[in-house]
């Protein structure tokens, strides 16, 4: 076997890390580690994942998303794909690529234009999601390594966890940094939410609960925040929020939960 020779030329960057660069990115602190153990620099990865169907997760990853960059931070706000498109409905943008298919062009070390990878919606705030079509399964390796790059080049990664139960959204909770787990504040809220909430991780002490009021009804404090307390989580209430289409004034409407969402990610 022959040393290496000095005039090689360097192995090229991952292509997500390349499309993921930011004009001006400032270092991102290394004080998260992976499951190993091992350092992992980057920001923070988040999982907003819905306990039932219509519970507001799509809502509070992109106000998250517009709040970070509201405050100067570079986010990424994704979905995994499915039926819904949510996200790309909410956010009024779709990117070129899913999820799913930019973890096939990672893990076959493909280039990825910037232009197929994200959609911007401003300056800082960066969206992965696809309008309506049917889950596709991506490749665990190059997701990964996708969301390995997304938090290295993002303060804030977040994925709306739609279908909690799928390939993707089971990797993304395992690899997230923190978990909000979102539910309507109603009886019948926390009736839909309990099997999935039997079926979840156990709680890994980075878990948040967060219970969406419907307009005009009275939520079952005591009860919801029984649901929080057997995952050992903090429980936040947040108010309906009508209309995503004026970004500064749903984020005033949302902004005592964000601040409660803020604390609970500062731990």
């Amino acid at each position: 076997m022959t040393a290496a020779s000095g005039n090689e030329a360097p192995t090229p960057p991952p292509a997500s890390q390349d499309a993921f660069a930011q004009p001006t990115a400032a270092p991102a602190p290394a004080d998260r580690f992976d499951a190993g153990g091992r350092a992992r620099p980057g920001g923070l990865l988040v999982c907003v994942a819905a306990l039932c169907g219509g519970a507001g997760a799509t809502t509070i990853a992109l106000l998250m998303g517009l709040a970070c960059a509201r405050h100067g931070g570079a986010a990424l706000v994704c979905d995994t794909g499915g039926p819904s498109g949510g996200l790309a409905a909410h956010a009024r943008v779709s990117s070129g690529s899913s999820l799913a298919h930019l973890s096939w062009l990672v893990a076959a070390v493909r280039p990825i234009d910037r232009r197929d990878m994200f959609a911007t919606a401003g300056e800082r705030l960066r969206i992965i999601a696809r309008p309506p079509q049917e889950h596709a399964a991506g490749d665990e390796g190059g997701l990964r390594r996708l969301l390995g790059d997304a938090r290295a080049a993002h303060r804030l990664t977040v994925v709306d966890c739609a279908a909690p139960g799928t390939a993707a959204d089971r990797l993304a909770l395992a690899l997230a940094t923190h978990t909000i787990r979102v539910l309507p504040a109603s009886p019948t809220g926390l009736r839909r939410a309990e099997p999935a909430l039997h079926a979840a991780r156990a709680p890994t002490g980075r878990e948040l609960i967060v219970a969406r009021r419907d307009s005009g009804r009275p939520a079952p404090v005591r009860a919801l925040r029984e649901l929080a307390d057997h995952r050992g989580a903090p429980l936040v209430l947040m108010p309906a929020i009508a209309d995503l289409d004026d970004p500064p004034a749903a984020l005033a409407a949302a902004d005592v939960t964000l601040q409660a969402i803020a604390t609970f990610l500062a731990r």
